[in-house]
């Protein structure tokens, strides 16, 4: 179900006894909130940070390309979950949108985080300025 990935990169820090686990919803140092975000894969997370009043959200994998954005209705392969999966990237987005939080995506390239911004009935993104 995991993959090598999982036994090759994940249980050795867990059979070494370094390994913490979370499970969502969990807040850490007062800023840093733990959200499921299921339908990826078993155990998928996001997280929420929070400071001087801005908002930042790590998607992981509920978005794979900035396609998905405008089509939050196209899973990637990897989806176990695709009903769910689909799910879960409306609220994200809605969510973003609402929030007007910076999105920080994992697997996007350059420039790599921005905004959700509302078009019509859609969204779209607007890449961060630095």
């Amino acid at each position: 179900m995991f993959g090598d990935s999982f036994f090759d990169s994940v249980m050795p820090i867990i059979e070494e006894g370094l390994g913490v686990m979370m499970e969502a919803p969990q807040e850490i140092a007062d800023c840093l909130v733990v959200e499921p975000a299921p339908g990826h894969s078993p155990g998928q997370v996001a997280f929420r940070v929070r400071s001087r009043g801005e908002e930042g959200l790590f998607c992981g994998d509920i978005l794979h390309s900035p396609i998905q954005i405008v089509r939050p209705d196209v899973n990637s392969g990897y989806c176990i979950w695709e009903d769910t999966a689909r799910t879960t990237r409306m609220e994200f987005l809605n969510r973003a949108a609402d929030r007007e939080a910076l999105i920080m995506p994992v697997h996007f390239g350059e420039p790599h985080c921005g905004y959700i911004r509302r078009q019509g009935d859609g969204f779209l993104f607007e890449p961060a300025q630095w």
